[in-house]
């Protein structure tokens, strides 16, 4: 398990830019200069799910929360903690999506409208560990209404494609329902804790106040089509 902070570089590549990211040990604090922590901030869980590959995983932003006087938050950077059972390079997508309502009380993933990103990061840890890794956004991800922060999974890693040393997303030892989700990349979102995880994934997005006009959305086929 890490037990120091560690400054080292991932390299993040966002539209041919290749920028740093500096990830650090898992139980660190929440960004101290945020306005507000949206999503599910645990300094002490360090469950993990099995490996995962092609997969996405979800958590709900609900921008309400951080008390801002048009409603709306700029999104600064979307943070994950993730095991790794060996040292290897995985590389991981990470946006915003739209939220559509699922009942009176709840929302899901729309995954077809994506509002920020992706953001294409390779996270290379120096050593076995659970490590918590922090991603910039683009500088115009303001939402102004429920959202959910994606990480998606692509590819296997290497040399950690094999199950048994593929890196895990660390998760919280109970399970709020409505608000993690995970599926297939392209296919429909599931809730955790209606599935094996039972746990929900420590991932969150910090971000301070701004103006009303909210970011513009894009369907998931333009998206690709920038990276072709």
């Amino acid at each position: 398990m890490c037990r120091r902070t560690l400054f080292l570089f991932a390299i993040l590549s966002l539209l041919g830019a290749e920028i740093p990211v500096r990830p650090s040990c898992a139980g660190a604090p929440a960004t101290a200069s945020a306005a507000c922590n949206l999503g599910v901030v645990d300094n002490q869980s360090f469950l993990a799910t099995g490996g995962s590959f092609t997969v996405s995983f979800y958590t709900y932003l609900d921008p309400g929360r951080c008390g801002c006087a048009t409603g709306a938050v700029q999104l600064a950077a979307g943070h994950l903690r993730i095991n790794f059972p060996i040292v290897c390079s995985q590389a991981v997508l990470v946006s915003i999506v739209a939220a559509k309502p699922k009942g009176t009380s709840c929302y899901a993933p729309d995954p077809g409208v994506v509002l920020c990103g992706p953001v294409a990061v390779s996270l290379v840890p120096p050593d076995p560990g659970f490590y918590q890794f922090d991603v910039p956004l683009p500088s115009a991800c303001c939402i102004h209404g429920p959202a959910f922060l994606v990480v998606s999974f692509p590819t296997r890693g290497f040399p950690c494609g094999s199950d048994s040393v593929m890196p895990s997303v660390v998760v919280t030892s109970g399970c709020a329902t409505c608000t993690s989700y995970f599926g297939d990349i392209g296919g429909p979102p599931f809730d955790t804790c209606l599935q094996d995880v039972r746990g929900n994934a420590v991932m969150w997005a910090d971000g301070v106040c701004c103006s009303a006009t909210p970011a513009m959305s894009m369907s998931w086929g333009q998206v690709k089509s920038i990276y072709r």
